[in-house]
């Protein structure tokens, strides 16, 4: 019978400590040390994962290329890598922050002098200059203007009304709360202090991540040139008052004025960019963010109502994964075996439930299981991957952590978004400790994604449970609990012992039949 694992019940991770293996004098000393209050192996994971390996794809007679994904699904190929600033060539303004204070500096910036005792760091932010400067030769200084005479401003940037139209995707790499916890992002977008010009989600919750997916879009009106400084900010929702996690701003002058912007918006060819987020209380980084804006002048806007953004529609699909067994474990020292079992959680969007197999006792290297596990699954899946994790079962205390791996699925889920039929992988898993050099196990798995339609039509069941089919697993070939122990129950078995002595008669009728024949050849009597 399976027994209850004892880190099952406890926090979502356990820390990856193996006592055991530590030649620490084995399970005596581990009894001893919890009855000393020495630290127990449950509780918050303290390590961090190991790392993501890529899964052994076998030829399935169709290459990549030949597959494409349905339109829904394809990877996106028009999101830039960077800030759309570092793409246009034409920017029409230099940018000069100013500040309040008396500093005096030079053109590129540097401080001439500083009158007053207020220091740079301490200035406070006053607004931004936008200017344009051109230089040319002053002996020539009469044709260059007659040839290029200088635009007249007030024409050329006369106020318009605009609707400006930004689309945020997601966010990613976002910097954790100060104790470690994950943030709960929500969005700020705003041009102006006025109310009418600030939008939020607040209100619609993402979830604690550090990859939030937003697909929000949010429509704010704008006279251009004035009110050019978009602000999209991300921050932290807290009953206690929320906080911001970092922010990013765009100049929307820089592209309303840009032959190159206005190209791509005509043509319907703006890409996605990537953003950099930052906090003035930090110099660091605070993640990134996708978006795309579009400025279109108002009363062309009122005419072409804004398409807001839709997550990408999920697909239903099962996730089918046999353990076969387990290899080239490393024992205890001590005693040479272990009650090893298997954990397996696949991760991703969502974190699904961890499974366990059930416990080949006294196992001395190899463990056998032909054990089935079933997950629901939904696709497509971000960052999706497979933790495994051996264990040694131990009635007192926390099990022994014995190795570790995790697979990346996104080849196979892809490959099943691709062909809309079940795909399946042969793993040969190779599992590590941080504390131990080498391999410390191999782990044998089968892994399957079907869609939803053929997952019903072929029902199995969980472990060896019915129905057991599709493939159907066989009990595993294990010693029995005294053969461990090297006691022979056979002998308080009469049959058993009546086969013995059988067998025992049989060789001595043969030996002597086999002794007589020889005689009777060496007397000559034949």
């Amino acid at each position: 019978r399976k027994p209850v694992m004892s880190n099952e019940t406890v926090l979502t991770e356990v820390i990856f400590r193996s006592t055991a293996r530590e030649r620490r004098g084995g399970r005596a000393a581990q009894k001893r040390r919890a009855e000393s209050g020495a630290p127990s192996e449950r509780g918050a994971r303290l390590i961090e994962d190991p790392e993501v390996c890529e899964m052994e794809e076998a030829s399935e007679g169709e290459s990549d290329s030949e597959l494409k994904l349905p339109e829904e699904y394809r990877p996106e190929t028009d999101v830039l890598p960077h800030e759309m600033e570092v793409t246009l060539t034409d920017l029409p303004f230099s940018l000069h922050p100013l500040h309040i204070g008396a500093m005096s500096t030079s053109i590129d910036g540097s401080i001439i002098s500083q009158r007053g005792a207020m220091k740079r760091e301490e200035r406070q932010h006053g607004g931004v200059l936008k200017m344009g400067a051109r230089i040319f030769e002053a002996a020539t200084a009469e044709e260059f203007m007659r040839d290029n005479p200088p635009p007249q401003l007030r024409k050329l940037y006369a106020e318009r009304q605009y609707q400006v139209r930004v689309h945020v995707y997601r966010a990613r790499q976002l910097t954790p709360r100060i104790n470690g916890s994950l943030p709960q992002p929500f969005l700020k977008v705003f041009n102006d202090v006025d109310i009418s010009h600030q939008f939020n989600t607040r209100d619609k919750p993402v979830g604690d991540t550090l990859e939030p997916d937003f697909w929000v879009s949010f429509e704010l009106g704008a006279v251009l040139p004035g009110q050019s400084r978009l602000h999209v900010e991300i921050w932290d929702y807290s009953v206690f008052g929320d906080s911001l996690i970092g922010g990013t701003t765009i100049d929307l002058d820089d592209r309303l004025f840009s032959e190159q912007w206005k190209a791509m918006q005509r043509s319907g060819s703006l890409p996605k960019e990537t953003r950099v987020l930052s906090n003035g209380a930090s110099s660091r980084e605070q993640g990134i963010v996708i978006l795309r804006v579009e400025i279109i002048e108002k009363k062309f806007g009122e005419l072409i109502p804004m398409i807001p953004l839709q997550p990408p529609a999920v697909a239903r699909f099962e996730l089918r994964l046999v353990v076969w067994g387990a290899s080239d474990i490393m024992m205890d020292g001590i005693s040479g075996q272990a009650d090893i079992f298997v954990t397996v959680q696949p991760r991703g969007t969502t974190n699904y439930a961890k499974q366990s197999t059930d416990v080949h006792v006294s196992s001395t290297g190899e463990a056998d299981f032909n054990y089935r596990m079933v997950w629901p699954l939904f696709l497509p899946d971000k960052s999706p991957r497979l933790f495994v994790q051996i264990w040694d079962f131990d009635l007192i205390g926390a099990n022994d952590a014995v190795g570790e791996a995790q697979l990346s699925l996104h080849r196979l889920y892809d490959r099943a978004l691709r062909k809309q039929t079940s795909v399946s992988s042969e793993q040969k898993v190779e599992c590590t400790h941080p504390a131990f050099p080498g391999t410390q196990a191999l782990v044998f798995l089968t892994i399957e994604v079907l869609p939803i339609a053929e997952a019903l039509r072929k029902p199995v069941g969980k472990g060896r449970d019915k129905p057991n089919q599709h493939p159907y697993l066989p009990p595993p070939m294990r010693p029995q609990f005294f053969d461990a122990l090297g006691v022979d129950l056979n002998i308080f078995n009469p049959f058993s012992q009546l086969r013995k002595v059988l067998v025992v008669l049989f060789v001595v009728v043969i030996v002597v039949v086999a002794a007589a024949v020889g005689v009777v050849v060496g007397l000559g009597l034949v």
